[in-house]
């Protein structure tokens, strides 16, 4: 009886294991991206990439935006995150303004990115806070496609 349940428990624990391990996988590569702005957050730029590399047992993403139309586009950046069944998820601080009756004020805003794979797409949203306002600011969406089908 202890052997079977030591037998049940190695196999539990292993299939855990290959499945925390293989989300990862479904992420890596490079992505394009395009996010559809709210009427409370604009930004510069509203395509790019996302490059996706396992990094021991987190997820690291690079973010390179595309210029937009005015030829501003964000500021590239690279984040760490963690996969919890097939949603990753990456937070990072970000310096920003808020313009209002036409004053303006420099803002700290942390920004959350939740994205999930799907074949050779990705969904998600961009979520923002402002520690210190509450504001509402409605997630963004965001949508990807595989850049390398072949890198796989």
């Amino acid at each position: 009886m202890h052997r079977l349940l030591a037998t049940l428990v190695a196999i539990t624990i292993g299939a855990i294991d290959a499945t925390a391990q293989s989300a990862p996988r479904s992420f890596e590569g490079r992505w394009r991206f395009e996010i559809t702005p709210t009427e409370s957050i604009r930004a510069p730029s509203t395509q790019g990439t996302l490059t996706f590399a396992t990094r021991n047992d987190s997820l690291e993403v690079r973010v390179e935006w595309l210029p937009g139309a005015d030829g501003r586009s964000s500021p590239n950046r690279t984040m760490i995150g963690r996969v919890k069944g097939d949603t990753a998820m990456f937070t990072d601080a970000s310096e920003g303004t808020v313009s209002a009756e036409s004053r303006s004020a420099g803002i700290q805003a942390i920004i959350t990115w939740v994205l999930v794979p799907r074949e050779q797409a990705l969904s998600g949203t961009i979520s923002f806070e402002v520690p210190g306002m509450s504001l509402p600011f409605e997630p963004i969406p965001v949508r990807a496609v595989r850049a390398d089908p072949a890198g796989e």
